[in-house]
């Protein structure tokens, strides 16, 4: 017997994410990209204050269909070390993102090492996530981290 697809949508502005919630049983909260790029408008978008905001809007219009809802974020940025300063300092040098705010960000996620992977679970329990949604320019180098939270 096949299963019919889960529907899902993604974004980051109220008006589409309300549509999800209503229609999707998968929702992606993303920060809002109006003008079409990252830059610095996203900043305050890609916060986790943002995130919590976001989700709060997909739920009060999820109603009750919110306990089947599967929410996802996606991780535009990724690096597994210990160097997490060095690596912030990067990735803000190529956008016009203040550093403190990539780090207080889910598009880039810094893991110190594969054992801190397993106590991001944190990452599911505080902020509802069923999925991170990993861009293809890190799928190596979290693999490493797929591993770790499999055995754990």
């Amino acid at each position: 017997m096949q299963s019919t697809p889960r529907p899902i949508m993604g974004g980051g502005s109220s008006r589409v994410l309300a549509l999800a919630a209503q229609h999707a049983d998968d929702i992606s909260i993303l920060p809002s990209l109006r003008s079409g790029r990252p830059g610095a408008h996203h900043s305050p978008e890609a916060s986790l204050e943002a995130f919590h905001r976001k989700s709060q809007w997909v739920q009060q219009h999820a109603g009750p269909r919110w306990p089947t809802t599967h929410i996802s974020t996606q991780v535009f940025f990724l690096h597994v070390g210990r160097d997490k300063s060095v690596y912030l300092d990067r990735i803000a040098s190529k956008l016009p993102l203040p550093r403190h705010r990539l780090a207080d960000s889910l598009s880039s996620w810094p893991v110190k090492s594969r054992r801190s992977a397993t106590s991001s679970g944190h990452v599911n329990s505080s902020l509802g996530l069923s999925y991170l949604l990993i861009d293809r320019a890190h799928v190596h180098a979290f693999a490493p981290v797929v591993e770790a939270l499999a055995a754990s």
